[in-house]
């Protein structure tokens, strides 16, 4: 049995179907630079648990805190797992995120299960972090495409998010993007009726991208940003931040650009790192947030 184990959990970035995956759309994502890390060491002299997540700031021990997030997702994950063990070790939560981001939960909930399952004598298959965070996921407000990227580390499609299988995916070559934040969320007008009438058109596009990524077809995906920003735009899920950054972006030559998930986020994909360079600078020269990712 190892004495000291860490498990890291990225949150997702969605590149195709955000609001269309509530009615029924797919979803894709990738993992995002931020993390959330877990870290397990044994201690024989501990007759408990002992908890301590840096970035709540709360120190406990599991049995004093039963209905801390952490806590649950142990119980619930490895009450029935007789080759873990109940006590005797520390767990520490770190990373590079915050408890406000955007799927902090599920990488909490992942990075967990998965240190917490080094301590065992089992090795976990591909699919295993995610089936066990998935049993924790009622403790979870995130979207589940969070606990996916999570789980997987690569890009992942999800068809139906009440019944979420994910098919982890990698592309065929690295894929440059730029990051942009107008720091301000993005009115939800669109109703469900109206959604629906364009799922038809985002599973096409889903499907297109998944052959353009694995082909290194960047000028296609680029277009097919578009159109699934076009679709968000039309159903009134844009606004005036999100515009400009667009169209500051492909000022500079950017290959496509959308609105990515539901915080104000702007995903621009770009041919390499020269351009994510000239994208990143005209961005920051009018005040927006924006940082640089390579995925692959």
């Amino acid at each position: 049995m190892a004495e000291k184990m860490n498990a890291k959990a990225s949150p997702a970035i969605i590149l195709f179907g955000e609001y269309f995956n509530e009615v029924g759309g797919p979803i894709v994502a990738f993992p995002a630079p931020e993390y959330v890390e877990a870290k397990v060491e044994k201690k024989k002299e501990l007759e408990d648990v002992e908890i301590d997540n840096q970035l709540t700031k709360e120190k406990y021990k599991k049995s004093e805190g039963k209905d801390k997030l952490e806590s649950k997702i142990i119980d619930e994950i490895f009450a029935s797992e007789l080759d873990v063990p109940k006590k005797g070790y520390k767990l520490t939560i770190s990373g590079n995120v915050t408890t406000k981001t955007p799927g902090y939960e599920s990488c909490v909930c992942v990075a967990v299960a998965k240190a917490v399952n080094q301590l065992s004598i089992t090795t976990w298959k591909t699919d295993d972090a995610f089936n066990a965070a998935m049993k924790a996921s009622k403790f979870i407000s995130d979207d589940k495409i969070h606990l996916a990227t999570a789980a997987y580390d690569s890009f992942v499609q999800i068809d139906d998010s009440k019944d979420p299988k994910p098919r982890p995916f990698h592309p065929g070559k690295a894929l440059f993007f730029v990051l942009a934040n107008t720091e301000k969320l993005v009115d939800k007008h669109a109703s469900s009726d109206s959604l629906k009438n364009w799922v038809t058109d985002v599973k096409k596009i889903v499907s297109k991208s998944k052959n353009e990524m694995k082909y290194a077809g960047v000028v296609e995906l680029g277009k097919l940003m578009n159109q699934n920003h076009s679709l968000l735009a039309e159903n009134k899920l844009a606004n005036k931040d999100t515009d400009q950054i667009i169209k500051i972006s492909n000022y500079e030559g950017a290959l496509g650009a959308k609105i990515t998930g539901y915080e104000g986020k702007v995903l621009i994909l770009c041919e390499g790192d020269k351009q994510q360079d000239k994208v990143l600078a005209s961005l920051q020269g009018k005040g927006y947030g924006a940082v640089k990712i390579k995925a692959n």
